[in-house]
């Protein structure tokens, strides 16, 4: 279970959040507070999700995910074969480009389109059926 920490969050509702993940089961739960780049985390051990000392370098028995401190919207996050998992920013700013690209190629299409319509107006002019 992975959750970010916002400015609303209080310690009373992680509290109850962490007993309740407790009572279900969950196996792992990570916290990340964007504001100070610091992860907490908590693995089970029996019955119990107990505390992680030192995230920095930990490794997710689970996910096999390596965490590390993050700065700025770099959560500091690797998978198992050393890959920085991308932060926010760099995701929104990617999908950006891909909808901008997708936004001109529809364009471009649209274009095309109204090209081939208009010689085959053209063609219909000179007595020539477009096929």
């Amino acid at each position: 279970m992975f959750e970010v920490v916002s400015p609303s969050n209080t310690e009373a509702e992680w509290a109850r959040k962490r007993a309740f993940y407790e009572q279900y089961g969950v196996q792992e739960y990570y916290i990340y507070d964007p504001d100070t780049s610091e992860w907490r985390g908590y693995v089970r051990q029996g019955e119990r999700l107990e505390p992680i000392e030192g995230m920095v370098g930990w490794v997710s028995p689970l996910l096999g995910i390596r965490f590390e401190r993050g700065h700025e919207t770099d959560p500091g996050l690797y998978d198992p074969l050393g890959n920085r998992f991308p932060g926010y920013l760099e995701v929104r700013r990617a999908l950006e480009e891909a909808i901008a690209r997708a936004m001109e190629e529809r364009r471009r299409a649209e274009q095309e389109r109204q090209r081939a319509e208009r010689l085959a107006q053209r063609l219909r002019e000179l007595g020539v059926e477009p096929e």
